[in-house]
């Protein structure tokens, strides 16, 4: 079952070839798949709701729509891997989470991948009755560009849709803008770029075309952030880092020796993610996430097959899947 607050049908399906993604399949094996793999509740039924048009966007009055649909509906849980950046209790999204767990339904919602900084939680993850999740780290090697002269150590998170960071050598950077321009003397290189004009995507067909070996794309605002580059498009790996830590990578390869660096890898295991948005929320100081959820390197259903995704979009319906078990077992709890 389901409804499409686009198409106004119930089929929740989207619309063209050419805006279809992969995120809604993914998060809804985190929940309920039931073949090769098993989501957190196999025995779930999955009713879908589109409340994102082409290309994953759409406003407020969407979201609300399809909520409401949900709710008509008697559904027991609403999973929202959705939101945006406006910190506020008061936001139309939130009021409506609100409203949604007063008629009986619990509502499981992404924090948002706007960290580390605090105050980084959007809405809808700030309604007050929310259970809004965060992502932590499963057991993770992670790679950390080392410059030992500078002892500087920069930790690097894979975009999703990318390979896998497996640089075992040292390498000498080169700047390449903001992807926008052929890159010289790029061949077997790490290629640092500016987010920001070029989608991630174009930025790393064009690193890899000049002979880039990786590309390293850095903020253009303080803090680190979270990218997602086509899935299979795309043969060397791309990671985002800070504006800080890009800054620094574009110094050193400018500088006359340019800059060479050393890949090591750490293990990590149960830490919030860094992409992973923060509370407070504004006017009311309520205190989110409620709960962190694996959101980082989580194999799930997509059209066709499986892949690796993260975020906080992964790690609400490990929630979800948990509160559908919850039920399941306690059918007459609130």
């Amino acid at each position: 079952g389901g409804f499409d607050v686009f198409d106004f049908d119930d089929d929740p399906m989207e619309s063209t070839e050419e805006s279809q993604s992969i995120h809604g399949t993914h998060v809804a094996g985190v929940i309920g798949a039931n073949g090769k793999m098993k989501g957190i509740a196999p025995d779930a039924e999955l009713y879908g709701y589109r409340a994102l048009g082409p290309g994953g966007f759409g406003t407020s009055v969407h979201v609300i729509a399809a909520m409401e649909e949900a709710v008509k509906d008697n559904m027991d849980i609403i999973n929202l891997s959705l939101g945006n950046d406006v910190n506020g209790p008061d936001w139309p999204t939130s009021v409506e989470v609100d409203k949604a767990v007063e008629l009986g339904t619990t509502v499981v919602v992404a924090a948002g991948n706007t960290g580390p900084d605090d105050w980084t939680v959007g809405s809808p993850a700030t309604a007050t009755k929310a259970i809004t999740v965060g992502a932590s780290t499963p057991p993770l090697k992670i790679p950390v560009l080392i410059d030992r002269f500078a002892k500087k150590e920069i930790p690097l998170i894979p975009m999703m849709g990318s390979t896998d960071w497996k640089l075992d050598k040292r390498y000498q950077l080169v700047y390449g803008g903001l992807g926008d321009k052929p890159i010289e003397n790029a061949q077997g290189k790490i290629v640092v770029m500016k987010r920001g004009k070029v989608p991630f995507t174009e930025k790393a067909e064009l690193a890899e075309k000049n002979g880039a070996i990786a590309l390293i794309v850095y903020n253009n605002e303080a803090g680190e952030f979270q990218g997602t580059i086509d899935d299979g498009s795309i043969n060397i790996p791309v990671v985002a880092v800070s504006e800080e830590d890009g800054e620094w990578l574009r110094e050193q390869s400018d500088s006359p020796n340019a800059g060479w660096v050393d890949t090591e890898y750490v293990d990590i295991v149960d830490s919030l993610a860094p992409f992973s948005s923060r509370g407070p929320v504004t006017a009311n100081w309520a205190i989110k996430p409620d709960i962190l959820a694996p959101g980082v390197a989580i194999t799930s259903t997509i059209p066709g097959g499986y892949q690796e995704l993260q975020g906080t979009s992964m790690a609400a319906p490990h929630i979800a899947g948990v509160a559908a078990l919850i039920k399941e077992a306690h059918p007459e709890w609130q």
